[in-house]
């Protein structure tokens, strides 16, 4: 068996004999992301008075207003997303986003006084933007969140029909415009630069392009791992069999769900079957396919 084959059906059966382990493994990354989204805020963005998007950017005018840290505003802030994130997504979706605004909000408030790397606005922009890209595609590549407005966006999509993207454009958008007025043009300008430019790219490259993903498994557990899907994941699947080159019969299913939780899909796979045979691809486009 090769090696790189090798590695991943270790990682599987790791998964799905040691899941706390696991979801510490996740915790911890996290954490990580969190800590790369800190360090661009308070060292390079916040001293040069630029915004990220979402509730942070929120946080941020807030903290340049009344001169508060800015890792207590983003606690406070993202309270009522958070409590959204447990009324309507599931529980292990909504620790993750949890332990990932409450680590960003902590790091935040430790890094408050420190000194800026540099006051150059194109060194601030294109490392801090970096810094955040890395660190929000690595928390939803775990699962996780960083900012309450990215849980907003998942449960309109789910219960409303509504495009994750265009909920954050929307309201990137008018967050810019409001910048524009209290901080000034030329930084409102240069955050909507630095948001769309630099740190959106880059979490689209590490988690994705779309808001969804076709899922397809080759299982011997289709029976058990179709309803499973379909309970926790309230989307349409569909089940058949495949005949294998030795005459063996198996399962393919087939489904779809938001990118958020493919991380949370495919860990739910392999605590049924390590042995699963998993391909996800982008959905540019679903139309019907919705859950019953």
């Amino acid at each position: 068996m090769p090696f790189a084959k090798q590695v991943v059906r270790a990682k599987r059966q790791f998964a799905a004999l040691h899941p706390v382990y696991a979801e510490t493994f996740h915790l911890l990354a996290i954490v990580a992301g969190a800590a790369c989204v800190a360090i661009g805020l308070e060292f390079f963005l916040v001293p040069n008075e630029l915004l990220d998007g979402g509730i942070t950017g929120v946080a941020i005018l807030f903290s340049n207003a009344l001169g508060w840290p800015l890792g207590a505003l983003l606690a406070a802030l993202n309270i009522p997303f958070i409590a959204l994130a447990w009324r309507y997504s599931g529980w292990k979706n909504a620790a993750r986003t949890t332990m990932g605004i409450a680590a960003l909000s902590g790091l935040a408030f430790v890094f408050h006084h420190s000194q800026p790397v540099t006051r150059e606005l194109i060194l601030a922009l294109g490392y801090g933007g970096v810094l955040l890209g890395i660190g929000v595609g690595i928390a939803l590549r775990y699962g996780g969140a960083l900012d309450g407005i990215e849980s907003l966006a998942h449960v309109l999509s789910e219960h409303a029909s509504i495009d994750i993207d265009k909920v954050i454009l929307v309201f990137n958008f008018g967050l810019f415009v409001v910048a524009a007025f209290i901080v000034s043009p030329d930084r409102a300008m240069a955050s909507f630069l630095l948001f769309y430019v630099v740190v959106a790219p880059i979490i689209s490259k590490m988690t994705g392009s779309t808001n969804y993903k076709t899922v397809q498994i080759i299982t011997v557990e289709g029976t058990i791992l179709a309803q499973a899907l379909k309970s926790e994941f309230k989307q349409r699947v569909l089940i058949g069999t495949k005949a294998k080159a030795d005459g063996s019969t198996v399962f393919m299913v087939t489904t779809y769900i938001p990118k958020l939780e493919e991380r949370l899909l495919l860990e739910r796979v392999e605590a049924i079957d390590p042995d699963a045979f998993v391909v996800v691809n982008d959905a540019t486009t679903v139309i019907g396919f919705t859950g019953e």
